[in-house]
This record gives C-alpha cells, structure tokens and sequence, in this order.
C-alpha cells in the first residue's frame, strides 16, 4: 500500500531539518588568519534519526457461510517509524602548512627553523636571515668589513657599498644596484633592494633607482607625476605662470595660449574681427540692419530701432531706440521714429509729443471752424481733426454723456467688470459696490454664518437655531419656534414649521412646540391624553399608586389621588370614622398630624399631598411633589427649577405657560403668568412674551415701533445703508431702490436707454433737429456749444476764435458761394437724371416678372397704391382674387389710429389680418412655372400645398389694425448693387443701402431695437425687460 500524501510530507520535513543540522556543522570557520594556511578534508561520522514505513496487519470481520457466520480477515496498513544509522560526513578543516606552527594565541601560522638563528630571524622554514656582518646557517659566522672565508682572509669583491657575506663572500647589494659584485645599476622602472620594486612614475617622469622617487617632465606634477600642472602654471615642476588673458588656458608643457571663443593673438588679448566670432574666430556672423556681431557668442548688438536674434525685426509700435526698450511719448495716433522716438503728428495733433490740440477747446477741424459736440464734464478731450469725442474713464456715447454700459468700466468702456450677485460695478474703477448681503472683491461670497448686511458687518440676532437671511437679517426659524429672532415657541395649540400644524391634545396637555407630541396633566395618559388613569393609579403618566383603603374608599381622585370615602369615614386614606383631629378607641385620643394630615387607629400620621415627615410638618423637598413627597417634578423648560409640592406643576418664568412651562404667552399678552397686556406696539410690531418690548417689523424703529426708519437707512432696526445710487431712494421695509428721473436698475445704476427720458425711463424724446440730444432726466436739451429755444446759436464763433489765435479775419468769397451753388444745381440735375433712368429700368423689369405686391390678404389684393399718399385706393379693387401678390413678414405694422393711419385703416376696410397668408404660386398653373426668385421667397415648403405660408414658409400672425409698409424688389443681386427695396425718398436722402434680409439679422442684435417704417411720429412703449422699439412705415407704389 503506497504512502498517503500527509505521511509523505511529514518524512520530507523531516530529512530538510536533518540536512541544515549537518550543514552547519560542517560550515564551521576556522579562527586562522593571514598567510601560511592548509586545508585538509576529514571523515567523520553522525547519527541521524531517519523515517521509514513499518507495515503492520489489521483484524477485521465479515459474514460469512460458517458458524458462527463471521471470518476473520487481515488488512496490511504502514506506519511511520523511526530508527537511527551513522552516516558519514566529510568536513574541512585549515591547519598551518608543512615547516609553519602556529603561534601561542592560534591566531596565525609562522616558520620554524630547527636551529636557533643566533644573529638573525627566522623567515621560512630553517631559514635565517642574518644581521649585517654576520652568516651562516643560523647566523653564528663573522669577519671584518670586507673579509670573507676561512681566518677572514679573503678580500670582498662587492662595489658600491654593498655587504660581503663573512662566509662564502657573496655581495648583498644596496637599494639601486645588482649583479654578482653589485657592479650594475637597476635597469629602467626598476629600483630598491636587488632592484626587485617597479617604479610608478607616470608620463615619462624619471624613476630614481635607489628609492624610487620621481622627477617630473614638463607640464606634470605630483609625487607620482600623474598630476597636470595647476590652471595658470606650466613648465618644468609647474614652476612658470601663464600669461594667457581672457580666459585663456595654457599648454602646461610650453605655456602656449588656447583662447576661448572669441579672442585670438598670442596671450588671447584681442577680439575677434568684424564679422566673425566664436571659437579660433571661426564662425561668420549673421546680423542684419548694419548690426555689429559679438565675437564671443555671435549675438547681435541691434542699433537703435531694431531688435530681435538677428536685428531683423523693427521696434512694435509705441517703442523705439536701442532693444527696443524705450515706451515712445508720442500721443494721439503719431507715428514714432524706431531711432530716436521723435514723433510725426496726426492731423490736428502738434507739440513735440503731439498732446497739443491744433485747434482751441471746443472748436475742431480743418480751419477749427466746427464746435465740438461733446459733453464737457466727461470729455477727456475732443479729437481737434475729426470732432470725435474721447471721453473720460466710465463714460460712453458720441458725445460722452453716458455712464459706461452695464458690467463695463474704464476707458472706452473696453474692461468687464466681473461683480457678481447683481453687484453694482463702478463705471470708473471697475470696483464692486455689493448689495446687502455679499462681501469679496467681486462680491462673490455671501456673509458668513452669523453675519448679514451691508459689508457682512451686522451680527445675527436669530435664536434657537434660526437661520439669518445674509441681505436683511430676517431670521427663518427652525420647526418648533415663531418670532421676529425665533425667540418664542410656537403659541398654545400650535407646532411645527411656521408653527401652522394644530395641535390634538385634549383634557389640557400641553403640546411640544417641535414635535406636537402631548405631555398629559396629571390623571391622563395616551398619545391624545383622553384617557384618564385606570383604578388605583393617579397623577403624572399615571404613575403613582393609590394608597386609599379599599373597604371604605369610594374612588381614588386619578389627578391628585385623594381618597373619596364611603359615609362615616374619612380620613387620607379614609381609614377613621373620628372627628377631624381624633383617633383611637372611641376616639379619645388627640391627633397631633400638621397641615390637614389624619391619624390612623394607632396614632401614625398619613400625611396630605406636598407633605411629610412623622407629624407632616415638612414641606417636599425641592424636586419633589405629591403623596409622601416620591414624586418627582416634571422637567420644565421655562421654569424657576421648582414645581408645587401638591400638584407637580411647574413654576413658570415670566412669559410662559403650560404643565412645564413650554408654551409662551397668547399673542397680546407677556409678564408674570402672562397677567400683562400688550397694548403699545404699532405697526404690525409683536409684543415680546417675556419682557413686553414691541419687536418692530423692517422700516420702523422706536420704543413703540412708530417710528419710520431714517432717510437712507432700511431694514430690522433700519440698521442697513440703503445702496441706491445717482440720489436714489429706498424702501424702509427691503431696501428696494426708488430712482431718480433718468434712472434705472436695482440700484439705479442703469441710464435710461438712449432716446428715452424721465420717472422710469418711460417719456420718448422727439427732438426738433440734431443740436438737441435727449438728457435722459430732462429730456430734449441744446447739444454742447449750442442754445436758443431751438438749438441754433452757436455759443463758440469759430471765427472768433481764429482771431484769438492771431489769425487773419479771412473776408467772405462771394464768387466761391455762386461757384458752389452753381454746383450743387449740377448734381441735383444728375442725381433727378439717376432716379428717372432707375425708376425706368423698374418699370421695365415688372412687365417682364409678375407684379408683387404686400398686403395682408391676396383674396383682396390692391391693384394701385397712392404715390402721394402711401394709402391703398380701395376703389380700384378687383372683383377676383389677384394671384400675385403675397405677405412680407419681415416689417412691423403700426398700430391704427396714430397721425393719420386711423384713416387708411378705414379706407381698407375689413382687411382680414388675422392670418396673414403667402398665395404666391397657388395659381391654377402648375408649381413648376414659378421664377427661382418666387421659389426663394416661398421658402422651403414652397412646394406643398399648403398656400398658407409667409414668405419664408412660415406662418405669420399680426393684428387686424396692422398693415403693409413697403414693397419687395426684385432680388436680383447683379442689378448695379442696388436693392429695390428701398423707396425713392431713401435714395433722395443718401440713406445707405441695405439688404431685406439684413433687416431679419438685426433683430438679434443685444439691444432688443427693430426700426419699422411708419407714417406716424415715434411712438413709445415699455416692458419689463426695458426694451424699446421705433415703428415706422412708409408704403410706396412703383
């Protein structure tokens, strides 16, 4: 039977032990060190316990046929066993080597000489080393100097003092020299004793043969002469200093000079020459613009005006002068010079810097004959050449006399201003000027917790958790608590958030402010407290035991546990039949029990509620209440720590009501039991539960809450700054601004839109011409440097100016002005003669395309318009309808009823305006007969059937008063880049030419504008979103 995988395991273990044991008796390190050491290998033997599987049978039982009827049968099993054997090992061992022993401490192996050396040491196995003058085999022969042999009587051969042995007359030579008589010097890069030492000179140096000592070549140093010499020294044991200048390095061997990039000659003291650079001036340089080229790293010394790797870019505008480094001075657009800043003046501009005007102050142009038009106060100056108004930082307009739009500031309005939170940003500095409630450079960051208002300066009053608004300081309070600081619970049947949750607690619970959870008077328990306590219970929860004697009690009182007693009987327990004050045997004793207490038939006191003590003369402990004093007071949360001693109820603060005190005084009422009434607060203000103080709604102040807050100040306590700007004021209660006439916004901050005026920004300026501009307070006001009712004098002559200026007084030239009116009568015959060849080139291409028209229904389409009127002849209406006219939703319709379109509506009639329709193609021919200029303005469903489409395929919708305004030319971009749409008065006036559909891309502009023709004057109108639109309509017939 084979090994079960345990017992194989097992046995593997068991022989790894085995084998580290035997390892690391075999690793053992010897204790000797240094030279002379042998080792040798050693048999030795070790007994080791080893495993092996011992079989053994098993008896086991079968059935079988026999009697008894079971057999005997034998199983063979193995088990582990174990047995000890020798095995043989071999080890290494170190001993010192044959002639050596070791020394006494074992520590190392030296020679052993068999005879002492008498005159000398012992260097190898019987081997002297002898002292000078003496020999032999241990050291024991000696002669004179320079004898040798038997009696000393041979002379000694050896030269340059070297040694003769006294024995047989061998030369031991001196450190330097070799040889049979030491007659030879070492040879080259040997030296010392018998020459056997190499010499370590480097680089050539000389090796002295004696001791070995070195002597330098050129340019080396050191003891080895493996050390150049140091920088700045050369020669022979680097003795001579370099002359090199510049950085330059030289040749330790010679001291000749290396230069360094861009020197040459022999020390390295000159440059480079012109043009080349770098190292061995090697190198050709690359600058341009006459630039000189630096000869160490070939860069470019740009002359003044120039600048870049190579000198190839001019200074940008504005520098000038070497690298470009210096900021030009010149101003007003002149052009810098690059070499030497001078300035080259724009027109109208003089002065060495050109800051000087050509012209005086208010006066411009050529000749300065016009008047500027700009707002003096916020006018930085005006451009002396084109009249154009530079204004000041935070202004913007024409003629500067508008604060910069809304989120910009600075100089030309160009910076965006990045205050958040509605922010008011000054149109000056770009500073944030916060609203209530918001700190930070950008005010982005509301007050911290705890803080609100103006600057985040005012501390937060909410109690009990409130939350406090970070603008106003209004608290928002938790679940539970009502008033102005969330100072009070909520009222008596009331709880939860805002304190609008009714409470549903009976027999006189009181409710919990937060939860609406009942806390039951004593004699009731469930959630409601319906329920009185069950017999024999009375008192807080139902907690106390009766204490009444059952035979003779009628009832046990399930609030305060008094015993009602049968007739006859009384008592506290209802346990006497005596008189008040008797007990015992026919009641002759006298009860001594204090404060209403009874005595039982032993004499024993039974003390009243709130009492105790052995006659009842103690009053309950403080805490405590009720029968023998074991109740404990309920936790009251408005109460003075006491509760009374017969009934448990909480002794109340000032303010509060209720079983434990939680319930604050009924609205009106405050003090002691809240006996007090509040009759002096005003204005909406509440009377504090506790104290009576009126708590004063925003916007009023005083002891009494009568008293508005202060011009400029709002809010609780009118603690907050009112934020309104250009003289605006707010309202007590939020703050909300009240602007002034021209003003707008939520701080007033905001100009009236241009060509709008007055309270609200709502009056619409007509001005009679252009030398009024529209004030956006007062309305139409003389531009700059005009007056007079209607604007026309001037207040600056020019003329008179030029005298000041010293400048002749030019008299005027008669012949000039009829030169010029003759011309001006030239190019108005050329310009009739234009509008005629037009209006012909028209005429001819409508016989060529259908006639079209706008209405706003092609059922009754007008064949003729008015030429002088603009008003549809209804008499020359068709009887059928006209296939060929169609709607055109791009222009507003002005409203009836205004200078005159009251009339033309009438003339109309009943136009049915209510569904403007496209019936453009819906003629009995086919579809496919349409123009490709028809196709495009039906639009891309212009090929379903469906003929109630504008023109461009959409659906249009306007008011029964609106109608038509002008008509739709041809479309046709090649026609001399004229666009018929235009009527004749445009063109008479120069207006400039705009497309159709130029008109649709307008609408998306930022300002919300759309110009509309109308016969009427402008019209205003005003929305929510301050956005205005001019409706104007002119009809023309060609």
């Amino acid at each position: 039977m084979s090994l079960r995988p345990p017992q194989q395991q097992q046995q593997r273990w068991i022989l790894v032990l085995l084998l580290a044991i035997l390892s690391a008796q075999q690793c053992q390190t010897s204790t000797l060190s240094g030279s002379n050491i042998c080792t040798r290998q050693e048999k030795y033997f070790v007994t080791v316990k080893i495993s092996y599987l011992q079989p053994y049978k098993v008896r086991t039982f079968t059935t079988c046929v026999a009697f008894p009827p079971w057999c005997s049968r034998y199983t063979v099993h193995n088990k582990v066993a174990f047995k000890t054997e020798s095995v043989e090992k071999m080890r290494v061992l170190e001993d010192c080597c044959s002639g050596y022993a070791r020394t006494a401490d074992n520590s190392s192996c030296v020679p052993i000489c068999g005879q002492q050396c008498l005159h000398g040491t012992c260097v190898g196995p019987d081997n002297c080393k002898c002292e000078p003058g003496y020999g032999g085999p241990t050291c024991n022969i000696a002669c004179p100097e320079h004898k040798w042999g038997p009696n000393c009587s041979n002379s000694c051969p050896c030269l340059n003092e070297a040694k003769c042995d006294p024995v047989n007359g061998s030369c031991t030579c001196t450190a330097g020299w070799k040889g049979l008589h030491c007659d030879y010097p070492c040879p080259k890069n040997y030296y010392g004793q018998s020459c056997s030492l190499k010499c370590q000179c480097r680089n050539q140096a000389y090796c002295d043969p004696v001791s070995g000592a070195c002597a330098c070549q050129p340019g080396w140093n050191g003891p080895l002469c493996d050390e150049p010499c140091p920088d700045g020294t050369h020669g022979q044991n680097c003795a001579s200093s370099c002359r090199c200048q510049n950085g330059g390095t030289c040749s330790p061997i010679d001291g000749k000079c290396f230069c360094t990039s861009g020197w040459t000659g022999e020390v390295c003291a000159n440059p480079c020459p012109d043009g080349t650079w770098g190292a061995q001036c090697s190198q050709r340089c690359s600058c341009h613009n006459n630039a000189r080229c630096d000869h160490i790293n070939g860069s470019c010394h740009c002359l003044p005006g120039y600048r870049g790797d190579q000198c190839q870019e001019q200074c940008p505008p504005g520098m000038y002068g070497k690298n470009c480094e210096t900021p030009c001075k010149c101003l007003n657009g002149a052009i810098c010079n690059i070499t030497n800043g001078s300035c080259a003046c724009t027109e109208g501009w003089t002065g060495p810097d050109c800051s000087q005007r050509a012209c005086p102050d208010k006066l411009y142009g050529p000749g300065c004959t016009q008047i500027c038009p700009c707002s003096s106060n916020n006018t930085e100056l005006c451009h002396p050449w084109t009249g154009e108004c530079m204004c000041k930082a935070g202004w913007d307009g024409q003629t500067c006399s508008r604060p910069c739009p809304t989120y910009t500031f600075g100089l030309g309005c160009r910076n965006v201003c990045t205050c958040k939170n509605d922010a008011h940003c000054d149109p000056v500095t770009g500073t944030c000027v916060c609203l209530s409630g918001y700190i930070g450079n950008d005010c982005q960051d509301q007050c911290p917790e705890g803080f609100y208002g103006n600057n985040c300066t005012n501390i937060c009053a909410c109690k009990n958790g409130g939350n406090c608004s970070n603008t106003d300081g209004q608290c928002k309070c938790p679940i539970g608590w009502s008033g102005l600081l969330c100072e009070s619970p909520c009222r008596a049947g009331f709880y939860g958030e805002n304190c609008k949750e009714q409470c549903h607690c009976k027999n006189g619970a009181s409710c919990h402010h937060v939860t609406g959870e009942c806390s039951c008077s004593a004699g009731f328990k469930d959630d409601a407290c319906n329920a009185t306590c069950p017999e024999g219970r009375f008192g807080l929860n139902c907690e106390e035991t009766c204490e009444c004697q059952k035979t003779t009690t009628t009832a046990c009182d399930p609030v305060t546990g008094e015993c009602l007693c049968h007739a006859g009987y009384r008592g506290v327990r209802c346990e006497t039949q005596c008189p008040k004050g008797r007990y015992g045997p026919e009641c002759r004793s006298i009860c001594h029990c204090e404060n209403d207490g009874s005595c039982n038939n032993l004499g024993d006191c039974y003390c009243q509620r709130g009492w105790t003590g052995e006659l009842c003369e103690d009053r309950c402990e403080t805490g405590f209440y009720g029968k023998k004093c074991r109740q404990r007071c309920p936790s009251c949360v408005n109460g003075n720590g006491n509760c009374n001693a017969v009934d448990g109820r909480c002794s109340c603060q000032p303010g509060y009501l209720g079983i434990r005190c939680e319930e604050p005084c009924p609205k009106g009422m405050y003090g002691e039991a809240c006996q007090q009434k509040c009759n002096r607060c005003k204005n909406g203000a509440e009377c504090h539960h506790v104290s009576g103080e009126c708590r004063c709604l925003p916007g009023w102040k005083g002891e009494d809450c009568s008293v508005p807050c202060p011009p400029n100040t709002w809010g609780i306590a009118c603690t907050q700054r009112c934020t309104c700007l250009h003289n605006g004021t707010c309202r007590p209660n939020d703050g909300q601004c009240r602007c002034h006439d021209g003003w707008m916004g939520p701080q007033c901050n905001e100009i009236c839109p241009e060509g709008y005026y007055g309270q609200h920004c709502m009056s619409h300026c007509q001005c009679p011409n252009d030398n009024f501009i529209c004030h956006p307070a007062s309305g139409c006001v003389c531009r700059e440097g005009f007056r007079g009712d209607q604007c026309d004098i001037a207040i600056y002559s020019p003329v008179s100016d030029k005298s000041q200026l010293g400048e002749p007084i030019v008299p005027v030239n008669h012949g000039g002005l009829i030169g010029g009116l003759i011309v001006s009568i030239l190019l108005i015959v050329i310009v009739i003669g234009a509008l005629i060849y037009y209006r012909r080139r028209i005429s001819h291409l409508k016989s060529e395309l259908a006639h079209v028209q706008y209405i706003a229904d092609p059922s009754s389409a007008p064949e003729f318009y008015s030429s002088q009127s603009g008003i549809v002849d209804t008499n020359s209406l068709p009887a059928k309808k006209d296939r060929h006219h169609f709607d055109n939703p791009v222009y507003c319709y002005p409203t009836g009823g205004a200078n005159g379109i009251a009339g033309a509506t009438a003339a109309v009639g009943g136009l049915n305006n209510t569904r403007i329709r496209n019936d453009l193609g819906c003629s009995s021919g086919t579809k496919s007969n349409l123009t490709n200029l028809e196709r495009a303005k039906l639009g891309p469903n212009s090929l379903d059937d469906d003929c109630s489409e504008g023109a461009y395929g959409g659906s249009i919708s306007s008011t029964a008063e609106l109608y038509k305004n002008r008509e739709a030319d041809m479309g046709n971009p090649n026609f001399n880049n004229f666009n018929i749409y235009h009527t004749i008065d445009e063109e008479k006036v120069s207006k400039s030419v705009e497309h159709l559909y130029d008109e649709i891309k307008h609408k998306n502009k930022d300002y919300g504008m759309c110009d509309c023709l109308t016969l009427a004057r402008f019209k205003s109108s005003y929305n929510q979103t301050n956005l205005f639109r001019r409706h104007v309509s002119l009809s023309f017939s060609l």
